[in-house]
């Protein structure tokens, strides 16, 4: 009887026992701090900005990916940002500096790292320590010759009396070194109050349709198995695209992304197959990696498309050649185009091209003389389907002889995959900065 009772009280006190809590969440950490940032009485509570960066500082250790790790740290180092700018006291802002610190220290292949050591510098001129400042602006110029901090480091090392470093042209590994501290992005001239409330209204579209960052990409081999794409000078487009795909992926990853393929081997898939593929991944952003063709020879150049009306003839083309079709069914197809659209991330889409293109021509472009086409709209069926913003790119044209000597060559894929990776993160770094309502400094 003794034993029953026991077990009756047992039983009452788990029943009355408080649910267990849920596990915290990157996510949720920083939907309280905006919320924070925006309550005028809260926010000038030192308590809860240091219960708030100890909260990230645990998720810096315990978050599920290696990029929210990371950007907790960020965020712990925003939070004594935060009370530093409210309290004016250095030893605040110093902690805030050597917060800034240790995501360089943890993470210096991140895209964040020169963000981090940009902020770093500033806060440690803020408080009169003009030497460290001039240490951490001269290391963050040589460790990121390409990054989008790097303009506004060299202002800063000049304004506090120092002289930036020579830099050399950032080398094409597959490793994280070059390839992740190679970064481009917005132009650090812009400021907070350079955003207009269009501008704002648009970012908050994108960060409403895509979360709080970009986490997974989808890498779409274009063509294979039976169908070979476009084919000249010994080339097939179906092996250059799955080469370029193997080489993009691993810069990727160092960059903190998760990659998807659609296919890793010489295999054919169908158009509808890639789109369920890459939505079934819950991809973020979805790259269509193909070569171009032309039957006239001395046509080339760089292009990027995103799912819209075909603005012109070459757009109209390419489209017909990509998708098997004639140039005509393009354009009847195109007036059942409108309600497609109405339907599909069009304007993130669009902003992604021309980031990607920005890049790609900064860098790849520049080393090798290519002509640039720009991005364009046009009708792609792989592009239809797929629930995030996507672009098809057109590495060269395997038709022109000059550019059908790059595409066989590793180092121009080597160079072109650093471009697009570098495209991603100036993206994904851009859409970060308007998740916080501001332009320069990363999330």
């Amino acid at each position: 009887m003794m034993a029953y009772r026991w077990i009756f009280v047992v039983v009452v006190w788990l029943a009355a026992a408080p649910p267990a809590l849920a596990a915290d969440t990157y996510a949720d950490a920083v939907q309280d701090f905006q919320a924070l940032s925006q309550d005028a009485t809260r926010a000038n509570r030192r308590d809860l900005w240091i219960a708030l960066s100890e909260r990230f500082r645990r998720l810096g250790e315990s978050a599920p990916s290696a990029d929210e790790r990371v950007k907790a740290l960020w965020y712990a180092a925003r939070a004594w940002e935060e009370i530093a700018r409210r309290s004016h006291l250095a030893m605040d802002a110093r902690r805030a500096a050597d917060a800034y610190g240790q995501v360089v220290s943890r993470a210096p292949t991140h895209r964040l790292a020169d963000d981090a050591a940009l902020n770093q510098a500033l806060l440690l001129a803020k408080v009169g320590d003009v030497g460290a400042a001039r240490s951490v602006l001269e290391h963050l110029i040589v460790q990121f010759p390409q990054g989008d901090m790097v303009p506004q480091a060299r202002r800063e090392l000049a304004r506090l009396g120092g002289t930036a470093p020579k830099t050399s042209p950032p080398t094409f590994s597959s490793k994280a070194a070059s390839s992740s501290s190679s970064k481009g992005g917005p132009s650090a001239k812009s400021s907070p109050r350079s955003v207009t409330k269009k501008q704002k209204k648009q970012a908050g579209s994108l960060v409403e349709q895509l979360g709080l960052t970009v986490r997974t990409v989808v890498i779409d081999a274009g063509h294979g198995g039976k169908d070979p794409g476009a084919m000249a000078h010994g080339l097939r487009e179906k092996d250059i695209n799955l080469r370029m795909a193997r080489i993009l992926g691993p810069l990727l990853e160092d960059h903190g992304f998760r990659v998807v393929y659609t296919r890793t081997k010489d295999a054919y898939l169908s158009l509808d197959k890639r789109t369920r593929l890459a939505n079934a991944a819950k991809g973020d952003l979805f790259l269509s990696i193909h070569c171009n063709a032309h039957t006239d020879t001395s046509v080339q150049g760089f292009e990027l498309y995103y799912l819209d009306l075909a603005t012109d003839k070459q757009a109209i083309r390419v489209a017909a050649r990509e998708n098997g079709v004639s140039e005509k069914k393009i354009s009847d197809m195109q007036l059942i185009l409108s309600d497609l659209l109405l339907h599909s991330k069009i304007d993130e889409s669009k902003t992604l091209a021309r980031v990607v293109q920005k890049q790609v021509m900064s860098l790849a472009g520049r080393k090798f003389g290519l002509q640039d086409h720009g991005a364009r709209g046009a009708f792609f069926y792989v592009l239809t389907g797929v629930r995030m913003p996507a672009v098809l790119v057109e590495l060269g044209y395997i038709t022109h002889a000059e550019e059908a000597r790059r595409l066989a060559s590793d180092a121009y894929l080597r160079t072109m995959a650093q471009s697009l990776a570098q495209g991603v993160v100036a993206y994904t770094k851009q859409l970060e900065r308007f998740a916080q309502g501001k332009t320069g400094g990363g999330s």
